[in-house]
């Protein structure tokens, strides 16, 4: 009797088809483009933006190290000296905005006066507490 050597193995290529060959790796191409792609965009908006600073009549309050590889936002409390503002900076990659905490409810909302700030020559400044948000 003949044993069967490919006994318990699957026989047989994963694409079949003419065009689920052409498909993988054009898809494959395509998912590495984007990825660089979203890389150099990335850092192309961090580009001369290392810190994202916090400062009061001219005292650091805070910093923020920018992180271009990261795609999430992050919400950060503002503390000083012991003392909580009810003040959030909120940071997107290259983009950041301070928020203010919502009369009522513990959920933070971005100021309406508080627009996004992009370029390193970008600041803003909060009037109530002379707190001015700008790159380094």
């Amino acid at each position: 009797m003949e044993e069967n050597n490919n006994l318990g193995r699957k026989t047989g290529k994963i694409c079949k088809s003419s065009l689920c060959r052409i498909m993988v790796p054009i898809l494959v191409i395509l998912l590495l483009g984007f990825g660089a792609v979203s890389l150099i965009d990335s850092f192309y908006h961090t580009r001369g933006k290392s810190f994202v600073v916090l400062a009061q009549q001219g005292i650091e309050i805070q910093r923020i190290a920018i992180e271009p590889w990261k795609d999430k936002v992050s919400e950060v409390p503002v503390w000083y000296q012991g003392r909580q503002y009810h003040l959030k900076i909120e940071v997107n990659g290259g983009a950041a905005r301070l928020m203010e905490e919502s009369r009522g409810r513990a959920r933070y909302q971005g100021q309406e006066d508080s627009p996004w700030i992009y370029d390193s020559s970008d600041s803003y400044t909060y009037e109530p507490l002379k707190l001015k948000l700008y790159f380094e």
